[in-house]
This record gives structure tokens, sequence and C-alpha cells, in this order.
């Protein structure tokens, strides 16, 4: 979700580009090229962006925490001898962690080999 916002930012942002382009370049028939205004339209695209990329981070790092978290009681529920929990945590960790954080090292509670052998068991 804050991938998509991020895109959709870039697209206005670029949307505001071209117009500062067409408003630097010709502007309107009745005055003609503004260049101050084209900065303003360059100005609101940056700021397009940049909140676009703080909102993605904050989403990011909170993504980051929940994973740390639940990774807590991953540890928790396999010292309760609770496997299949185990099982069901540790595959979703992993799924969020693949899909959404490719980079993200959050130094796992349980091995995938050890989630494979587990469901082989059962």
């Amino acid at each position: 979700m804050a991938e998509q916002a991020l895109v959709e930012a870039e697209n206005r942002a670029l949307a505001k580009e071209k117009h500062a382009r067409h408003t630097e370049s010709v502007g309107s028939k009745l005055s003609g090229p503004n260049p101050r205004l084209a900065v303003m339209f360059r100005q609101e695209a940056a700021d397009l962006r940049a909140m676009a990329i703080r909102r993605r981070d904050e989403a990011l790092r909170v993504m980051k925490e929940k994973i740390i978290g639940y990774n807590q009681s991953v540890a928790y529920f396999q010292s309760q001898g609770d496997t299949e929990v185990v099982i069901a945590l540790a595959s979703s960790l992993y799924a969020v962690a693949d899909r959404r954080l490719p980079g993200f090292d959050f130094n796992p509670k349980v091995s995938r080999e050890w989630i494979t052998q587990q469901k082989a068991r059962t």
C-alpha cells in the first residue's frame, strides 16, 4: 500500500513537472511564459515526492517493528512447545519479509529448514 502511494505520488509529481515545463516555456495566452510559477510547480512536485517517501519509510519502519515483535512471539510459543503456532507465525513472518522487506535481516528464532522439517512430521 505504501509502495502504491509512492507510485501515485510520483505520477502526480511528474504531472506537476510537465505543467512546470509548459508554464516556463509557453505559459498562457494572456501572460506568456512564467518562470516563477514553474518554480512553484517544481517545488510542489518535490514536496509530493518527499512526503510519499516519508510515509513509505514510516510504514516500512512499523512493519519491521511488528516483524521483530512477532519474532518474539515465535520464541515464546516455541518455548511452550506449541509447534503448530510456531509454524504458522514463522511462516507468516518469512512470507511478509520475503515479499515486502527483501533485504531485512530480522534474526529469525526458527529457520526455514526447521519449519519444513516440522511440516513434514505432521
